[in-house]
């Protein structure tokens, strides 16, 4: 915001203070504007990614190797966004499902042995090949599924749509700013 202003009129004073004050008006909304368009760049970003990840390989008794379904991902794995409370400007991304942590944080040595691009886990993620008594510590291992079927998997491949969410919006967030509080 640029005002000009010229020092010997004091017209010119109080059209600058009213610009100030009209500007000061509307950084609540612009400030509620900028927190509101990061969250739904993020919340895009992890939806896709989710969307599209890969969260069971399985092997079949033929030797062959199937994959679990993207459509039941994107189910599983439903990425929300809302307003925090207290009327603060701050929203809140969410992904609720069974298999986020394992495909945000991968399971297993075969695909993530190469290490993570998370720098830390939470409290209660376990690491690469722990989770499962250690069996992702395997290469290839077995469980028995919700159906009762024995199933092999090689575990789940790291896609940290959360991590690549918050990537996101610290790339966008100067030029969203820029839009949000151009005049």
């Amino acid at each position: 915001m640029k005002i000009k202003i010229d020092v010997f009129s004091l017209s010119s004073w109080a059209n600058a203070r009213k610009q100030v004050y009209s500007y000061r008006q509307k950084l609540p909304w612009r400030c509620e504007r900028l927190c509101e368009r990061l969250a739904n760049i993020g919340k895009t970003t992890a939806t896709v990614t989710f969307s599209n990840a890969v969260y069971d390989v399985f092997r079949e008794e033929d030797g062959s190797e199937t994959y679990g379904s993207a459509k039941i991902s994107v189910d599983a794995h439903q990425v929300n966004m809302e307003r925090d409370g207290g009327g603060s400007s701050s929203w809140v991304i969410t992904a609720n499902g069974e298999e986020v942590a394992f495909v945000e944080f991968g399971a297993g040595v075969y695909y993530n042995s190469g290490g993570s691009a998370h720098e830390s886990r939470p409290d209660g993620i376990v690491g690469i090949g722990q989770y499962g008594k250690g069996y992702g510590k395997k290469k290839l291992w077995g469980f028995t599924d919700e159906t009762g079927r024995h199933r092999l998997t090689r575990g789940t491949p790291e896609q940290p749509g959360m991590l690549l969410a918050s990537r996101d919006m610290r790339q966008q967030l100067i030029q969203v700013a820029s839009e949000v509080f151009n005049d």
